[in-house]
């Protein structure tokens, strides 16, 4: 049954646009073809069969680049902040949000005028995961040069051997996060890694193992036996710490099975996974707008349904049976209970989506939808 909510969610929030089939982040004020959102969703479309669908859009990215580098955050008929605001109205079904009446038009900087400071990694790493798939080294080929200039754009950040981020500019958007966190810097060795393994030559410019070092000395806490989410931070992150053991990142600094353990051990996993950060971030680093249509814990306190579904991958990749049995119980009940999977929940002594007076969690929500079929597997097409 849950695969079967996640599906339906997922293929829900296709859209036909002038450049093809689309599928957006949400289906109200999300609806809108937001790089970030599409690049996490990829293995779940590819498990889906969706293999030209996510060709197509992979290279809407890479033609709409900015002549420095940037891929756009996102992509839209409308001004997506105009959908955002009229779905708080409880306005969708104007004509002029239909995609296949007007041409997509890409956007660069968010509300604080900063990137997607992830957009350009992300996008290069679903390329790679397609190739991995596929066999198929398309991207590779035609967007050589795109590649490169993405990877320079994101290199151009350094400071002190670490990858710097502007305020606001990551998934977890409503925190400020400005400087050195270990989610960019993590991405981009994740990236450097598979582009390495397939030779790319540019790559090659970058020590891998020097990357490896220097983000184990910045980042891990031997207290905690977690890695900090920012240098100098007593702050920790699920989502990289999750990527650190499914793909064995740091062995020998430290093996997977500890790594799972010490998560497990954390506040980060009590009673549930699925949060973003421990502890929560002081209110004076949330934006005044998150704050201002009461989501002051959007990105602390809620429980994420992306999380949740990267939780149950990662206990099904440590062969935990007994806690993926747990998580897919709680996410089966969310399904059953609600018939689709939203955005966000929040702990009332059950988890239900959050609901304020101007916001709703979103649904269906292509990215947790996404998340949940890829724990799930391809077993269950």
């Amino acid at each position: 049954m849950l695969f079967s909510v996640a599906k339906t969610s997922l293929e829900a929030n296709r859209v036909q646009s002038q450049e093809g089939a689309l599928t957006v982040a949400g289906g109200h004020q999300f609806k809108s073809f937001w790089v970030r959102d599409f690049c996490y969703s990829v293995p779940g479309l590819m498990i889906l069969g969706h293999m030209e669908q996510v060709k197509n859009q992979l290279s809407i990215c890479f033609k709409y680049q900015r002549a420095d580098g940037l891929i756009a955050r996102g992509f839209d008929v409308v001004n997506p902040k105009l959908r955002v605001l009229l779905a708080t109205l409880q306005i969708h079904e104007l004509s002029a949000f239909d995609y296949s009446k007007s041409r997509l038009k890409p956007e660069y900087l968010g509300e604080h005028g900063t990137p997607s400071v992830d957009s350009n990694l992300l996008a290069m790493l679903a390329c790679l995961q397609w190739t991995e798939r596929t066999g198929d080294t398309f991207f590779l080929t035609h967007f050589s040069a795109g590649f490169e200039k993405a990877m320079d754009f994101i290199l151009r950040s350094l400071r002190g051997g670490l990858l710097s981020q502007p305020a606001f500019s990551d998934w977890q958007d409503s925190a400020r996060r400005k400087g050195e966190s270990f989610y960019l810097n993590l991405l981009f060795f994740r990236v450097l890694k598979r582009l390495q393994d397939l030779n790319v030559a540019w790559a090659k410019r970058e020590d891998l193992a020097a990357w490896q070092k220097s983000l184990w000395e910045s980042f891990y806490d031997s207290k905690s036996g977690l890695f900090r989410s920012q240098t100098g931070r007593d702050q920790y992150s699920l989502e990289t710490q999750l990527w650190c053991i499914e793909e064995n990142l740091f062995t020998p600094m430290i093996s997977r099975d500890q790594l799972w353990r010490n998560l497990k051990a954390s506040q980060l996993w009590q009673p549930l996974p699925g949060r973003p950060v421990w502890p929560e971030y002081p209110a004076r680093e949330v934006s005044w707008t998150t704050k201002a249509v009461g989501l002051r814990h959007y990105h602390d306190r809620f429980y994420w349904s992306w999380l949740l579904g990267e939780s149950l991958k990662v206990c099904r990749v440590m062969g935990d049976e007994a806690e993926a049995a747990r998580l897919q119980g709680v996410l089966e009940g969310l399904a059953g209970s609600y018939g689709t999977i939203h955005e966000v929940y929040e702990l009332n002594g059950q988890l239900k989506p959050v609901r304020r007076k101007f916001y709703r969690s979103e649904f269906p929500f292509s990215w947790g939808a996404a998340k949940i079929i890829e724990a799930l597997g391809s077993e269950n097409v």
